[in-house]
């Protein structure tokens, strides 16, 4: 009885993780790079505007 009580709670904890798992909303990861720092600073505004737009897009 107690090997039964074992297994019937392990399949409860588990079907409760992949629900909940499940129920979250899966969001994508955006890394933006510039690699040049030193001769073009104009190109931060650029940058930042691209940021602003993903942001807004992502809501």
């Amino acid at each position: 009885m107690k090997r039964i009580s074992k297994w019937l709670l392990t399949l409860v904890i588990v079907g409760f993780s992949t629900v909940s798992a499940l129920a979250q909303k899966a969001k994508d990861i955006v890394i933006l790079y510039e690699n040049d720092v030193h001769c073009s600073i104009d190109g931060y505004t650029k940058l930042a505007g691209l940021r602003d737009a993903i942001a807004k897009a992502d809501t």
